[in-house]
C-alpha cells in the first residue's frame, strides 16, 4: 500500500511537472526544443498538441540543420535550398543525414572539388618515396574535369577518368558511380577507386594502393579515418584480385617490350 501511495505520489508530482513544462512560453519551449535530441523531440511530440506543434516548427529544424552542418565539409546545395522552404526544414535535417551515407558521387560533386592524392603504403617504397605526402606532408592535388580529363597540380597529365561500379552494384544511372576509373595512356587502367564517405560527410576514393579525398590531406596532423590501417579494414577481396591483375598484365607487357 505504502508503494502504490508513493507511486501515485510520483505521478502526481510528475503531471504538476509536466503541466508547469506546458505552461511556459511557446518561444522559451521552442528554444529548449532546439537543444533537444530529435528522437526526443518525437516523444515530447506525442505528450500535447502544443509541444506537437512547436516540435514541427521550421525555426527549430532550421536551427538543427545549421548546428548538424556547421562542421560537416559537405552538405548537397538541395538540402540547403529545402532548409528554407516553409514546412521542409524538418525533411532537409533528416534528407541530410541519409544523404550522408550514400556511397555514390555525381560528377557535378566529383568535378566541383579540388581532390587530395596520396599513396598507401601498400603501394610499394619505389612509389611512396616521391610522393609529397610522405616527403614533406602536403599531398599532390587534382581536379578531375567534365570533359573526362584530369588536372594535376595546375597542368593537365595523361590521364582520364569514367565512372564504374562496385561488383553486384546495380542501378548505374551514368550519371553517378560507386567507383571512379582512372585511364593512363601509358600505364593503362588503374584498380578502381571505391567510394566512402567520411564523417565530415566529405568524400573519399580509394583502391588497394592509393587514397584520394576531397579535402587536404597531410601527413604532419593525419585524419585516422583515412589513415592506411583503416582504409585497409574498407578492401574487398575483388580490389586486391584487381591490383594483383593489374601488376601481371604490367609484368606481361614489360616481357613483351
Amino acid at each position: 500500500q505504502r508503494c502504490g501511495k508513493m507511486g501515485g505520489a510520483r505521478k502526481g508530482r510528475g503531471a504538476a511537472t509536466l503541466q508547469r513544462f506546458l505552461d511556459l512560453p511557446s518561444e522559451l519551449l521552442t528554444h529548449v526544443f532546439v537543444h533537444v535530441a530529435p528522437k526526443q523531440l518525437v516523444w515530447c511530440s506525442s505528450m500535447s498538441r502544443k509541444l506537437q506543434k512547436i516540435a514541427a516548427d521550421d525555426g527549430v529544424w532550421i536551427q538543427k540543420c545549421e548546428s548538424l552542418w556547421e562542421k560537416k565539409r559537405y552538405v548537397p546545395e538541395k538540402f540547403w535550398a529545402e532548409k528554407s522552404q516553409p514546412g521542409q526544414a524538418r525533411r532537409a535535417y533528416f534528407g541530410s543525414i541519409k544523404d550522408s551515407r550514400r556511397e555514390r558521387i555525381t560528377a557535378d560533386e566529383l568535378c566541383s572539388v579540388t581532390w587530395s592524392f596520396r599513396f598507401k603504403k601498400n603501394a610499394g617504397r619505389i612509389w611512396t618515396r616521391d610522393d609529397p605526402y610522405w616527403k614533406n606532408g602536403t599531398a599532390r592535388t587534382l581536379r578531375f574535369k567534365k570533359d573526362g580529363t584530369v588536372e594535376w597540380d595546375g597542368t593537365y597529365g595523361d590521364m582520364e577518368w569514367l565512372f564504374g561500379e562496385i561488383p553486384g552494384v546495380e542501378n548505374g544511372d551514368g550519371e553517378s558511380g560507386s567507383m571512379v576509373m582512372l585511364r593512363h595512356r601509358v600505364m593503362g587502367v588503374f584498380p578502381a577507386e571505391v567510394v566512402m564517405r567520411h564523417s565530415s560527410w566529405a568524400f573519399v576514393l580509394h583502391s588497394a594502393w592509393v587514397v584520394y579525398a576531397s579535402f587536404p590531406l597531410c601527413s604532419r596532423e593525419p585524419d585516422r579515418e583515412v589513415s592506411d590501417r583503416a582504409l585497409q579494414k574498407r578492401i574487398a577481396a575483388w580490389q586486391w584480385e584487381e591490383a594483383d591483375e593489374y601488376n601481371r598484365q604490367l609484368a606481361d607487357s614489360d616481357d613483351e617490350d
